[in-house]
């Protein structure tokens, strides 16, 4: 099998099984000083997080937010209007960008909810929470033992992850929803079975445009890992979001008039203290300090990166791939875009407590070894 197998396939080791079991004790202590010193470089931007937190505070609170442009555009479309001229007609009005073109969002949930209604599609999304919860539970119990407490702090860490979904007004917001897709697609991998990880993947890239990088990423390591039909299933899932996306691209310049308002751009390089604030300020991290926060997401990161499993491998690369999106691209306004990955960001502090042990464990039981040759003990006795 490939480094790629299914987790029923890992062993277990000592109750979660990580990468850092059985490590050569050089590289175990290096691994601990790398540790240590992203801790301290995250501890860092801690004053930067809360400066922008206060200016945020600060600022003055525009009469028409987001969420009520969604709202009006779903209103306006289930009356009979149509998307694409009632979209930009509000954006112009109110002084959005829609150049270029994707500045305006897919329509695929603005038809979504009002094919549903509001209350519909609040009923619907919670659905897709559980189906999330449930999925990565099930996933979760061929990684770890049966320990009720370890089973038990997974699904709290799921559940944190997935709680912001269940809030009304991020109802109206398409990472939202990618981003528990991208979740639920992730949980439903399996070589053998591809398909609902495929058909999730493909929703979520149908509603939310950033998913690509998520999809480009599976399709690659299916690849790498010899499975050639996941890699085509990928492929198609792309090209079809291709096509869709060049009928978006065509409805929306048919409308573009020449004074319109062009995007800023996305050059933010706010870097990790970017990532820190939005994950601070809009994910379930907001109930703890910022301090806390710029600790517990290397840790969990590392957790992620050490857990022994086919999933983490696609997980942390996911994560990681988009906490350099927003690290080098967001704008501050673009904060949002952490929703894309917010149910996995402290998954990996479930394997956290394991992966250190491993480490310390190689680290002193290799040590005591060495001590024990060099003094002489438990040497077979020499007889003349």
């Amino acid at each position: 099998m490939t480094q790629f197998q299914t987790d029923r396939h890992r062993p277990i080791t000592r109750g979660l099984g990580t990468r850092c079991a059985g490590l050569s004790p050089p590289l175990a202590v290096v691994i601990l000083l790398l540790l240590g010193l992203s801790l301290v470089a995250s501890v860092s931007v801690v004053p930067a997080v809360l400066k922008d937190g206060a200016q945020r505070m600060a600022a003055p609170v525009s009469r028409t937010t987001d969420i009520s442009l969604y709202r009006s555009l779903v209103a306006q479309v289930r009356a009979g209007s149509d998307y694409y001229v009632v979209a930009t007609s509000m954006q112009r009005e109110l002084g959005y960008p829609i150049r270029p073109f994707f500045t305006v969002r897919p329509p695929t949930l603005t038809w979504l909810i009002a094919a549903l209604s509001p209350l519909g599609a609040q009923l619907f999304i919670l659905l897709l929470v559980a189906a999330t919860v449930i999925a990565w539970t099930v996933r979760l119990t061929h990684s770890i033992d049966s320990s009720p407490v370890r089973m038990m702090a997974g699904i709290l860490l799921i559940l944190l992850g997935v709680m912001p979904a269940t809030s009304e007004p991020l109802l109206w917001f398409t990472d939202v929803w990618a981003g528990l897709l991208i979740a639920l697609s992730l949980a439903l991998h399996s070589p053998n079975r591809w398909w609902p990880s495929v058909a999730a993947g493909l929703a979520a890239i149908l509603i939310r445009e950033l998913a690509l990088p998520y999809l480009l990423a599976m399709g690659i390591i299916a690849a790498l890992s010899g499975q050639r039909r996941e890699a085509v299933g990928w492929g198609i899932a792309v090209g079809v979001f291709a096509v869709a996306f060049i009928g978006h691209a065509q409805a929306v310049h048919a409308l573009i008039q020449a004074a319109d308002p062009v995007s800023q751009g996305w050059s933010g390089r706010g870097g990790w203290g970017m990532f820190v604030a939005s994950c601070w300020q809009l994910t379930t991290f907001t109930m703890l300090p910022a301090m806390a926060v710029a600790v517990l997401l290397p840790l969990s990161f590392f957790g992620l990166a050490a857990w022994n499993a086919s999933v983490a491998l696609r997980a942390f690369l996911t994560l990681s791939g988009y906490t350099l999106l927003i690290a080098l691209f967001a704008r501050r306004d673009n904060g949002y875009w952490v929703w894309l990955v917010s149910p996995l960001l402290g998954l990996g502090l479930l394997f956290l407590p394991s992966a250190v042990a491993d480490l310390v464990r190689s680290i002193l039981s290799r040590s005591g070894a060495a001590v024990l040759r060099a003094e002489g003990i438990g040497r077979a006795p020499h007889h003349e």
